[in-house]
C-alpha cells in the first residue's frame, strides 16, 4: 500500500537547498509536471540522485526516462550514481532497475540501519533500497 506523501516537503526542501544540489524543473507541453534534484560531487564523481518525481497524470509517458537521459548527459564524469526509494515504491523499482540499469545495493530496515543516516532523518523511509549505477 502506498502513501499519498511519500516524502515530506521538509525532505524536498532539504534535498534543494543541500550543499551541491542542482534542482530543475520538468516540463512537458510547456507545463512544469515535475522536478528533479541531483546533489554533484566534483572531487569524486560520484553523485547523488536525490529526488525525481512527476505528477501522476504524467506517468507513462516516458518522461522520467528521458530526463534521466538528459542527467546522465549532462553530467558526463559521473562515475556512479546512487539514489533509494521506499521498498514499497514498485514503479520506482521497476524504473531504476529496467529502465535505467541501477543496481539494487543494499535494503536498510530497522534490522539493517544506513549508518550514514541518522535515525530519525528520514522516518518515513523506514525500509529502502540504495541502488546505484556504474558509469563507462
Amino acid at each position: 500500500m502506498q502513501k499519498d506523501e511519500v516524502i515530506s516537503w521538509e525532505d524536498v526542501n532539504s534535498c534543494i537547498t543541500a550543499p551541491n544540489a542542482e534542482a530543475f524543473n520538468i516540463i512537458y507541453n510547456d507545463r512544469i509536471v515535475g522536478g528533479v534534484v541531483v546533489t554533484i560531487n566534483n572531487d569524486t564523481n560520484i553523485n547523488l540522485l536525490d529526488l525525481i518525481f512527476i505528477k501522476s497524470e504524467y506517468n507513462n509517458l516516458g518522461i522520467g526516462y528521458d530526463v534521466w537521459k538528459i542527467i546522465e548527459a549532462k553530467y558526463t564524469n559521473t562515475k556512479k550514481w546512487i539514489t533509494i526509494t521506499p521498498y514499497f515504491e514498485e514503479r520506482n523499482i521497476h524504473f531504476y532497475i529496467n529502465k535505467c540499469g541501477f543496481n539494487i545495493v543494499d535494503f536498510f530496515n530497522q534490522n539493517h540501519i544506513d549508518p550514514k543516516v541518522p535515525r530519525n532523518r528520514i522516518p518515513e523511509l523506514n525500509c529502502y533500497f540504495k541502488f546505484e549505477k556504474i558509469m563507462n
